[in-house]
């Protein structure tokens, strides 16, 4: 005699017990009976074969009936039974008018099987477990849905018990994609120039302030665009925020400028807007979609001369026609390398006016340069 058997559901298992009359039309021996049945060899309950979709890999359920104690410390013979039995070609309700307690909506539709098994009265538990296949009398257990086991139910007498096991499967989970667009669009970039007209070597000042449409923080670039005439020296200052109006900030930033050469000078001033890349860092939006997100205008600086009394070419000679150069041609001036440094033999009058000893005074060379 085998000794009583607390068995618990497991946690993907649902189990409805169904008493319901009617006949029993045999009964499979009590005692140490055991039974392997494959699907060849099944017994009753819907066991044709179907091609189902391909949410899991079940073809079939693995049953497994076991006698236990009713109630704890009863006696019981020992006995269990295992069957194979194939997936159900239809689909069973969620409702049937005679299974009362029944755990689905009426609307719905489950695959699954039927296994029915005469047997004595007493307590059993059936456990089914989900198969991907089937291999004579042994199996292999679905990974895609879990084993489902009841609670000992009573079979009596002259009576059919009707339970319902549910077996858990993993479901396919559905992602979702969801599209922001945004509009984008440029900074607007105004420029101030006090004076667009400079003498050689002096420095022409030009501010730049702009704002953005979506109120982006936004970055100044000056450029120059006039071929063969650099710039002697571009100074850059801070950018800076000095005012907001109509929902955007404004934003400054200035630049001194030296133009080397007498020519007619086209700058170009750019307004970037700016964003964050994945790594947090501050870059131009255009550089992040790769296409342009600026604003531009060109303003020109007009480079002249105003010639002086005298410029000096590098012999010691005299010339008052030639509009000189303060950085280049006559005009590379030093104590180091031209005639302060007595290296030349200048006429006493022009040294004294160009030089305190050693000691060059450009001044009086070029009176029209920022020294």
């Amino acid at each position: 005699m085998g000794q009583g058997v607390n068995q618990t559901m497991q946690i993907k298992t649902i189990t409805l017990p169904l008493l319901l009359a009617g006949c029993s039309t045999g009964i499979l021996g009590s005692g140490d009976d055991q039974n392997n049945g494959a699907f060849d060899n099944a017994g009753s309950g819907a066991k044709m074969t179907v091609s189902l979709s391909d949410d899991n890999d079940v073809k079939g359920f693995h049953f497994e009936v076991e006698a236990v104690a009713c109630s704890p410390g009863d006696d019981y013979e020992d006995f269990s039974y295992t069957e194979n039995v194939l997936l159900d070609q239809t689909v069973f309700p969620g409702r049937i008018e005679f299974l009362e307690d029944a755990p689905f909506d009426a609307e719905s539709g489950h695959y699954g099987a039927d296994f029915f098994i005469a047997l004595d009265p007493g307590c059993y538990t059936v456990t089914a477990t989900p198969v991907s296949a089937v291999h004579g009398t042994t199996f292999t257990a679905s990974e895609d849905c879990g084993t489902a086991t009841s609670d000992p139910v009573e079979v009596i007498g002259g009576y059919t018990t009707e339970i319902t096991l549910i077996s858990q499967c993993e479901g396919d989970l559905v992602g979702a994609l969801d599209s922001l667009i945004l509009l984008n669009t440029p900074p607007v970039v105004i420029p101030n120039i006090e004076n667009k007209f400079n003498n050689q070597c002096e420095t022409v000042s030009i501010c730049a302030q702009g704002w953005d449409p979506d109120d982006d923080p936004i970055e100044f670039e000056f450029e120059n665009l006039t071929a063969g005439h650099d710039f002697f020296d571009i100074d850059v200052g801070d950018i800076e925020l000095v005012d907001f109006e109509d929902g955007h900030r404004v934003w400054q930033q200035c630049a001194d400028i030296v133009t080397e050469d007498i020519a007619d000078y086209t700058i170009e001033i750019r307004a970037y807007d700016l964003a964050y890349n994945e790594d947090g860092d501050e870059v131009r939006i255009e550089d992040l979609i790769d296409e342009d997100s600026h604003g531009w205008i060109q303003v020109p600086i007009h480079t002249g001369w105003t010639v002086s009394d005298t410029c000096i070419e590098e012999d010691g000679s005299l010339d008052t026609d030639y509009p000189p150069s303060c950085y280049s041609g006559c005009t590379v001036i030093s104590d180091e390398d031209f005639y302060c440094s007595g290296d030349y033999d200048v006429d006493p009058t022009i040294a004294d006016f160009v030089c305190d000893g050693t000691d060059l005074i450009p001044e009086n060379v070029y009176p029209e340069c920022d020294y």
